[in-house]
């Protein structure tokens, strides 16, 4: 198998469904795609491209292990988990030679090549996001400021996996006076020496 097209409907692959197809050289995986199912490539020696969808969410333990021929690939910002040995890796498990990482700075993407000693390349820094039921945030890369907006309590995080705002290096904050609660280690590592919180805040 050296080819493969995809239907635009497809919104599911099931786990190692192109494992070990030695002469396929690309894949491209459609929209509909939020997560890359274990092994879904893995073995494929020849496999030079992949193109992940840019809504998917997760992708599994050794998605595109085994590749020796792979020597980079593009995270989207909506990745929100990347599991073991998901790419990088070669035969023997023995990492590739010079792999590459394209991702962004405050993301898992950034975090995986870190662990696993890839070299990375930014594409800068997501720039929203949600961070409770009904509250978001927004960075802005000119000011520096990020505001959280919505209604309600921001969710908790934690020490060792720190909201992806937590990584921008913003200067000051801004929350919305309709926000009811501030999360556990919401501004963990933050340089910013200035809060306001509004009165309608009941708890931090």
């Amino acid at each position: 198998l050296a080819a493969i097209t995809l239907p635009d409907t497809l919104e599911k692959l099931g786990a190692g469904a192109f494992d070990a197809c030695r002469a396929l050289k690309a894949i491209e995986l459609p929209e509909l795609i939020t997560t890359i199912p274990a092994d879904l490539c893995s073995g494929c020696r020849a496999l030079e491209s992949v193109t992940l969808p840019s809504g998917v969410k997760v992708i599994e333990d050794g998605a595109f292990a085994l590749c020796d021929i792979l020597k980079s690939i593009t995270i989207p910002a909506s990745v929100i988990s990347i599991g073991e040995m998901a790419f990088g890796y070669g035969k023997w498990n023995v990492p590739v030679e010079g792999f590459t990482v394209k991702g962004y700075r405050n993301s898992p993407a950034y975090d995986y090549a870190i662990e696993n000693e890839f070299d990375f390349v930014s594409l800068g820094y997501i720039t929203s996001g949600i961070c409770g039921e009904d509250v978001s945030w927004e960075y802005n890369e000119e000011t520096k400021v990020l505001s959280f907006s919505g209604t309600g309590a921001m969710e908790d995080f934690s020490k060792d996996a720190p909201a992806r705002f937590s990584l921008i290096p913003y200067e000051s904050v801004e929350i919305a006076e309709t926000i009811t609660r501030i999360g556990a280690y919401a501004f963990y590592g933050s340089l910013v020496t200035d809060f306001e919180l509004s009165e309608n805040i009941t708890e931090i």
